[in-house]
């Protein structure tokens, strides 16, 4: 399993439901598209391959732009594309997508994280934002890494409850 890097959406691909997006892409990609501003908004998806929700908002804000210029720049990365197919989080053989951005293993997906951060560090990216939802009975929230005002200000643009995210579970703050 290696990255794909695309600079441009595949034919037909917003038509596509999250559980067919491997007849279009053959694992895990990066797309990138060029809008009118260089800036890029870096944008991940589908870590979990039963989380749709993030290629259904994706999927709908592309389709807005698909005869014109997208406003800025965006990369995207679509994640875990198998599992999608199976409509499961992940396959057996896998190791969780959202586990391995600290990059301490060996597997297919650590490399494949470590080429996506190698890629979008490159880019530069002005935000970074992760559409993720979960199966469980949850409020409405984001996620931010930091407390400043810019980074409390796009989180609130989502949702009025915020979770304070660091790299370790037990160090998560809720904040409102």
């Amino acid at each position: 399993m290696k990255l794909e890097i695309f600079d441009h959406l595949p034919e037909g691909i917003l038509q596509c439901e999250a559980s067919e997006l491997h007849k279009y892409l053959p694992g895990p990609s990066l797309i990138n598209l060029q809008g009118q501003r260089d800036e890029v908004l870096f944008v991940s998806i589908m870590l979990h391959g039963n989380e749709y929700t993030g290629w259904e908002a994706v999927k709908k804000l592309l389709a807005e732009y698909q005869d014109k210029a997208l406003p800025r720049s965006i990369s995207l990365f679509i994640g875990n594309v198998k599992a999608a197919r199976e409509g499961l989080r992940l396959l057996d053989e896998q190791h969780d997508f959202n586990r391995i951005w600290k990059l301490d293993g060996d597997s297919d997906e650590h490399r494949i994280a470590g080429q996506v951060l190698d890629e979008v560090k490159k880019l530069n990216p002005v935000i970074a934002v992760d559409i993720h939802n979960n199966t469980g009975l949850n409020p409405h929230y984001s996620c931010v890494n930091k407390t400043d005002r810019d980074f409390l200000h796009l989180a609130t643009l989502f949702s009025p409850v915020l979770i304070q995210y660091y790299l370790w579970p037990w160090q998560n703050t809720v904040l409102q």
